[in-house]
């Protein structure tokens, strides 16, 4: 008998998992009270995903609604009384906010959504809300829409003892239950990873799709990057969310960032990545004395581990090797895999805190260049700070204008409860706010989008690494629930798994997939079309053969003029300066060094101009242009038979222009200039006496920066230069090979497709199943 019944509930989770994103959670002495009183049965052992609570309280349809008055009402809904609920437009409404597939979900399956989302309010609901939600019961049964004995059930949760024990066993879970152990199973993302396999099976199978396997292996993993300043409890926080209790102490200990650190999926030794060789010579052209010779000795001492390029070892002793010697210095990285599955889907990088010398910081900027989200931590005290906060505020603004970032989770550290109530974090959160929307220089609507990335924590993260390893159940006033942990960790699994990719690979995949489905009718073409399809392709082919044997000479046409604005620069500030020296009155020291600082920066963006005109100057870029172009009716476009084809060719042409149009002054350079700003700032104060500057003790260190800030300027512009050259190579030999399949191959096929649900496959695919 029980076997039947675990079965049955088996099978009401596997439906629902197609309508909701459920996860594993233990009934609390609340949740098994509730039901065993109001359903004569045991607790589901399955809660949402998403706190609902959280879900209503963001919804725009129920602004103006009171999220207890709401949560009364999912309450007090049960078995006896589902008829006459069902008919309330405004708990249809609830219903719906909180699945978005409501509406497409049988009715048989009504009461067990339900029973999911009533387990889940009762586990993240406190005491406080129950004590709302009572008074709402009680209004509920004052108009007869629930009964009397309906109303007792729900009234019997405000006992302190049951409140107590289910505060112990919410803490007791949340030891054990990191964010590393939440199930992504059936969320959008899962569904979606699930789908690009079957994909590639398919495309492996299919031969006039084998050439576009390459469209399945990209890295379509999340990337979480870490950010923060010193002290702020970024590896903390880290060793918190990946928590292993089955793991031992020294592997579950906090490992700071030096360099950056790269959680991913995998198992065995981690992997230690040396710098590259000119990396380290660049470093010992600092004009830094010290700073030089440091990394002359290093090295000298590690010269046949960085000869070697890598090394693998043990999480554990890596603080041991590499720490204590200070080798970790020449390290570039360190890649550390953890056999957890939802690193099967994203990853974590911790990064060097902020500011870094130049050369990580460019690594720290790569980093968020690539990022899809961001954990940004900053300590109260730099919050009180108006110049930490200054920095702080600008660190934000360039993250909020990135296009590939969807959410920065801002977190709060250091906090007590006597220095931050609710009203104080309010007043905070606004104060972030209102200066990030005076600074964005964007329309209303856009600036409303960039904030809407922008999310705020406050994390004891010391306390909570305490509390998970199971030293004690509170401390300092606050337990695992009040921490803030679980909060962010709920919201970033959301962020990470309920949102599927929207890469140009998944865009292909669908239309390429959209052209598997369709009849063996659509493949009939002309021998005088397919003569003439072959020959333009091999057109675009040879042209883009053309442009890339002449791209690299490019850049050597730019270096005179990148040299000349080196020299002219500090020919110009020198001679300035001198001025300033010799004639009477007060010198302005300041209004030099920002005059010469915004100087550089409109050099370096007319020198990126020049560039790209070099670029642009390639005739058979055009010509690949105007062959592309889907409103030419010279273009390949003419070929396009199908809907699918033309959309092949949109996405074509997209990729293929912004890749041509995208800027060589990127952050990266701007970084390059701060760091040169704030030499000059040690070099020359702005309270610099005239007769202190000489030629030892000011001119000739002002030069060896100017001479070493350029050099690390041209190589990051380098850098730059040959990654995009790399990255066209690779997007023009993918065109290729997606023309010639789906305008060529595609009509040489003509034997039936295997029967296979194309529109499923599609709808996981680009939606995750929700749609």
């Amino acid at each position: 008998m029980k076997t039947k019944k675990k079965d049955k509930n088996t099978q009401h989770i596997a439906i629902l998992h197609d309508y909701l994103a459920l996860m594993p959670q233990d009934p609390s002495k609340r949740m098994q009270t509730f039901f065993n009183l109001l359903y004569v049965q045991d607790s589901p052992h399955y809660i949402l995903l998403e706190n609902p609570l959280q879900i209503l309280k963001n919804a725009e349809e129920l602004k103006e609604c009171d999220i207890y008055e709401a949560a009364s009402l999912l309450l007090a809904c049960n078995e006896n009384n589902l008829n006459t609920f069902m008919m309330i437009p405004s708990f249809l409404t609830l219903c719906k906010v909180c699945c978005k597939k409501f509406v497409s979900m049988p009715t048989k399956h009504y009461l067990n959504y339900i029973k999911y989302l009533q387990a889940s309010i009762l586990y993240h609901i406190d005491s406080k809300g129950i004590k709302q939600v009572i008074k709402h019961i009680k209004l509920l049964r004052e108009h007869g829409i629930i009964s009397f004995h309906e109303q007792k059930c729900i009234e019997v949760l405000t006992q302190s003892d049951i409140t107590e024990s289910q505060e112990k066993t919410s803490t007791n879970k949340a030891f054990a239950n990191s964010f590393i152990h939440l199930s992504p199973d059936k969320t959008p993302l899962f569904n979606q990873f699930n789908a690009i396999a079957k994909v590639k099976k398919i495309l492996k199978k299919l031969s006039w799709t084998k050439n576009l396997v390459f469209l399945c292996e990209e890295d379509f993993t999340k990337k979480v990057v870490v950010l923060g300043g010193q002290k702020t409890g970024k590896s903390t926080l880290l060793a918190t969310m990946l928590y292993d209790g089955k793991k031992s102490t020294e592997s579950n200990m906090p490992l700071e960032a030096k360099v950056p650190i790269e959680y991913h999926y995998g198992k065995g030794l981690a992997s230690v990545v040396y710098m590259h060789l000119n990396d380290l010579q660049t470093l010992q052209e600092s004009p830094i004395i010290d700073t030089a010779k440091h990394y002359k000795n290093l090295q000298e001492t590690f010269h046949d581990c960085l000869k070697n390029g890598s090394e693998k070892i043990k999480y554990e002793k890596i603080y041991d090797s590499y720490f204590k010697n200070n080798k970790i210095a020449i390290v570039d990285r360190i890649i550390v895999p953890q056999d957890y599955v939802l690193l099967q889907f994203m990853r974590f990088i911790n990064t060097p805190s902020l500011i870094p010398q130049t050369f990580r910081h460019l690594q720290v900027y790569d980093y968020t260049a690539k990022s899809d989200m961001i954990l940004y931590l900053a300590n109260l005290n730099e919050l009180n700070a108006v110049l930490s906060f200054d920095k702080i505020i600008a660190i934000l603004l360039r993250l909020v204008k990135k296009q590939n970032i969807s959410h920065i989770h801002f977190i709060v550290t250091h906090i007590d409860k006597a220095n931050m109530t609710l009203r104080k974090k309010q007043s905070l959160c606004q104060k972030i706010q209102n200066a990030l929307e005076e600074r964005l220089k964007h329309a209303q609507k856009e600036r409303q989008k960039s904030l809407a990335k922008l999310h705020f924590h406050f994390i004891t993260a010391g306390v909570a690494h305490s509390m998970r390893c199971g030293a004690s159940a509170s401390e300092s006033g606050f337990d695992i629930a009040t921490s803030g942990i679980l909060e962010l960790e709920s919201m970033l699994f959301t962020h990470i798994f309920n949102t599927p990719s929207t890469h140009f690979n998944i865009q292909m995949l669908e239309n390429i997939l959209k052209l598997c489905k369709l009849p063996t009718e659509s493949r009939q073409i002309d021998s005088i079309n397919k003569d003439e399809i072959k020959t333009q392709i091999n057109h675009i082919k040879s042209l883009c053969k053309e442009v890339l044997k002449r791209l690299p000479a490019q850049y050597y046409s730019f270096y005179d003029a990148f040299a000349n604005l080196r020299d002219n620069l500090y020919s110009q500030f020198i001679q300035a300066l001198n001025y300033e020296t010799k004639k009477r009155g007060n010198i302005d020291i300041q209004k030099l060094k920002t005059s010469m600082i915004q100087s550089l920066i409109v050099g370096l963006r007319e020198l990126a101009r020049i560039l790209q005109e070099y670029f642009f100057a390639i005739k058979e870029l055009h010509e690949i242009t105007t062959l592309l172009h889907p409103n030419n009716t010279d273009s390949i476009a003419k070929f396009a038979q199908t809907n699918e084809h033309k959309k092949i060719l949109d996405l074509i042409f997209m990729r293929y222009t912004n890749s041509i149009k995208a800027d060589f002054f990127d952050d990266s350079n701007a970084i390059v200039v701060e760091h040169l700003s704030y030499r000059l700032d040690i070099l020359l104060p702005n309270t610099i006496k005239k007769a202190d500057i000489q030629e030892d003790s000011v001119i000739k260190p002002l030069k060896e920066n100017f001479d070493y800030y350029f050099l690390l300027l041209e190589q990051n512009i380098n850098t730059l230069f040959h990654n995009k050259i790399n990255l066209f190579n690779t997007q023009l030999e993918r065109l290729e090979h997606i023309l010639e399949s789906c305008f060529i191959h595609y009509f040489e096929e003509y034997k039936e497709q295997e029967k296979e649900d194309f529109d499923t496959l599609i709808s996981m695919l680009v939606y995750g199943g929700n749609k």
